[in-house]
């Protein structure tokens, strides 16, 4: 019957929303006393931090695998040059990767270059996003982040200020005061914020809007400056080759 079906469904959702904000609600009490328990420590210095290990990163291919014999071939060359399907971009980082320490790399290692941790460099990622309540319109705003160093990650998650407390001392644990540290984020004002504030005592850091972000942010700009949709995608072309 379409009814009860319906009755089932909807039972079932609630279950599953009433598990998940039970599992969250414990994990968030976790997260708290974790908090409570850095605080307490005489001598942070000597906290360890348990962080997931780290595993070889996945980037995107820069070309597709069937021209990676074409770019061993054009390298060859005295003065290589890029093979039809290869973007200047590309192409610039492979030589670049060429010319230094990576020469003896293959052309199937060099399609996969990508940004890598740097030692002694710690990165921080950090956003809010709403959580569905059993409640009819009623949403939880989660405050997340993920930490990354060349050893591991580990991932934070709470509501109000705490997670950013977790964080700022996550990141001391990691990085101490006088390591890199990059923040990446959506340019939110809270972010900002904490950045120049919490974030004071660290000697060397950098905030940077994500890339997915970023594109966002040159997407809305293109369509207030540009008068025709042609116009627009040549402009997003551009800006994104360049970036």
């Amino acid at each position: 019957m379409p009814g009860v079906s319906s009755l089932l469904s909807t039972l079932k959702l609630n279950i599953d929303d009433a598990l998940v904000k039970r599992h969250g609600d414990i994990i968030r009490a976790v997260e708290a006393k974790e908090v409570e328990q850095w605080k307490d420590q005489s001598d942070l210095s000597k906290f360890q931090v348990n962080l997931i290990d780290a595993k070889a990163p996945r980037h995107r291919a820069a070309w597709p695998i069937e021209l990676t014999a074409a770019v061993e071939q054009a390298l060859a060359n005295p003065n290589p040059k890029a093979p039809e399907g290869v973007t200047h971009q590309d192409w610039q980082r492979v030589l670049q990767a060429r010319n230094n320490e990576a020469a003896y790399w293959s052309a199937e290692k060099l399609r996969c270059l990508g940004p890598e941790i740097q030692p002694g460099q710690t990165i921080a990622a950090t956003d809010d996003i709403l959580v569905r309540q059993p409640q009819a319109s009623k949403w939880l705003t989660m405050r997340v982040a993920r930490i990354a160093t060349t050893k591991g990650c580990r991932y934070l998650s709470g509501t109000g200020s705490r997670v950013l407390r977790q964080l700022s001392l996550m990141l001391f644990f990691c990085a101490g005061l006088d390591d890199w540290v990059t923040l990446l984020g959506d340019g939110a004002e809270w972010l900002r914020n904490y950045f120049e504030t919490d974030l004071s005592p660290f000697t060397h850091k950098e905030l940077l809007l994500d890339w997915y972000h970023l594109r966002r942010k040159c997407a809305d700009f293109s369509r207030m400056i540009c008068l025709t949709r042609e116009e627009k995608k040549a402009l997003k072309r551009k800006l994104n080759s360049s970036l």
